[in-house]
């Protein structure tokens, strides 16, 4: 065989779609092994079932994908993934070099939430901004609760850890991390509050020539167990039983509405529909095009 198609690396982690006039790029970080034992559920042996039954691997593998939005003359980041945690992720950054991209380049990064496998990736080695001119957007509730020391004396062990890593990087942004509730930060892309997951949990919702997409964080972690078993949550839900209830709302809200969805831990490139089927859903990839 020849040697050139034998490499065991994928070539770079990017899909575009159009959003009327606003493009939005997935790009991926790359993957994170998770398991079963993360699941939150009277269920587990059905969710497990679900989930072998399409053919994915176990232990589970949790993808992690980050978006890039260009509206007019803004480039906006949605999540900066989880760089320097394992040798499989934290492909951000050449994924974006690979668009023509570089961190300079980046207005405005808007998150969904302050967890590790969503911020490792805005700060380097040494806790100093990736982004160097990047506005850090974030939910008022979400600034809230990482910062707040009675929250984070509560939190276990490794939840604390979480605290410390997110206040690194609020800190390494300083004068540029902003708070919003339903704010607008680019033309025709607004905050849409998911709480649940984390307090300040929020979703980014895109709207341009009468098209739309949400972006979500950790709506769905598992799309081949919490799409049929919406009420599956996993260890890293602050709040298991609210979490359960905010997916079960957004999946109600945009398989009724038939809005384009994108996930940070959906299968890579990450853009389909949800479909209701009763009290479970089913989720669609929408097809791969070789244009936006």
């Amino acid at each position: 065989m020849d040697a050139r198609l034998k490499s065991s690396t994928q070539p770079s982690g990017v899909s575009h779609i159009a959003i009327g006039d606003i493009v939005v790029s997935a790009v991926n970080d790359g993957v994170h092994q998770a398991s079963f034992d993360d699941l939150v559920t009277s269920e587990r042996a059905a969710c497990e079932s679900a989930h072998l039954g399409e053919f994915r691997l176990a232990p589970p593998w949790l993808t992690i994908n980050c978006f890039v939005i260009r509206s007019r003359d803004r480039l906006v980041l949605v999540d900066a993934g989880f760089a320097g945690k394992t040798e499989l992720v934290g492909r951000l950054l050449g994924n974006l070099n690979a668009m023509g991209v570089e961190p300079a380049d980046i207005d405005t990064i808007v998150m969904t939430h302050m967890h590790p496998d969503h911020e490792a990736g805005l700060i380097d080695a040494s806790g100093k901004a990736v982004f160097p001119k990047a506005e850090l957007i974030l939910h008022e509730n979400e600034l809230a609760f990482w910062t707040d020391d009675g929250a984070m004396a509560r939190a276990t062990t490794e939840g604390q850890g979480d605290f410390h890593l997110a206040r690194a990087a609020l800190a390494a942004y300083g004068d540029r991390v902003r708070a919003v509730k339903m704010d607008e930060v680019a033309p025709g892309v607004r905050a849409f509050p998911t709480p649940g997951h984390t307090p300040g949990h929020t979703a980014w919702l895109v709207e341009s020539g009468g098209d739309q997409l949400l972006i979500w964080g950790d709506i769905v972690h598992f799309p081949g167990m919490q799409f049929t078993f919406p009420d599956t949550s996993v260890a890293y839900d602050i709040d298991p039983a609210a979490a359960a209830d905010g997916r079960k709302k957004v999946l109600k809200f945009v398989a009724g509405e038939k809005l384009r969805v994108a996930g940070v831990h959906l299968d890579f490139p990450a853009f389909g529909h949800v479909v209701s089927n009763g009290a479970a859903y089913r989720y669609v990839p929408e097809v791969w095009r070789p244009t936006t």
